[in-house]
């Protein structure tokens, strides 16, 4: 038995074929965005080149293909999707539905909000260890916490507890 037989073949170029062998109007529209992006360098490739490779690139006989970054930046720009929808159903996963445009911006949103808290976190890190390195370089005398400037070691818990379990103990 082979995994990529005929049939798994011809469903593959049938996907590809309806998600990127488009109207002529928008196959240019799709070889001018390889090449305004830098996935095909236009010093190196004029256009009847570039019109050529994406022909190619959608002909079984040819040994030209899509690379894999180059597919997903067409499918996502141009929102022809049925390549990927294609490939999931046949990896066996139930054909995804499409988030709504207000839900996929909450989702941005909040990934953004976590993301500046996070920053946050790290920037008040940063600084606190910043100033204490200015206290030790500035002749200033490291200020020891109580407890340790008595000899006792600190806790690392209520005050009570603390109180309760004796010295070295954190």
């Amino acid at each position: 038995m082979t995994w990529l037989d005929k049939q798994w073949q011809q469903r593959a170029l049938e996907a590809m074929l309806q998600t990127f062998d488009a109207a002529p109007h928008l196959k240019r529209q799709m070889v001018e965005f390889l090449l305004d992006e830098g996935f095909w360098d236009r010093g190196r490739l004029s256009w009847d080149a570039a019109i050529a490779r994406f022909n190619a690139c959608l002909n079984p006989n040819k040994a030209e293909f899509f690379k894999i970054s180059e597919a997903w930046a067409l499918m996502k720009r141009f929102q022809l999707h049925e390549l990927a929808l294609s490939m999931i159903e046949d990896l066996g996963y139930e054909r995804p539905r499409l988030r709504p445009t207000d839900e996929r911006r909450q989702a941005l949103m909040q990934q953004m909000v976590s993301a500046i808290e996070h920053s946050n976190q790290v920037v008040a890190s940063a600084q606190a260890e910043l100033a204490r390195l200015r206290g030790e370089h500035s002749g200033d005398p490291v200020r020891l916490h109580p407890t340790i400037a008595e000899g006792k070691h600190p806790a690392f818990s209520l005050a009570d507890e603390a109180a309760q379990t004796g010295p070295g103990t954190f």
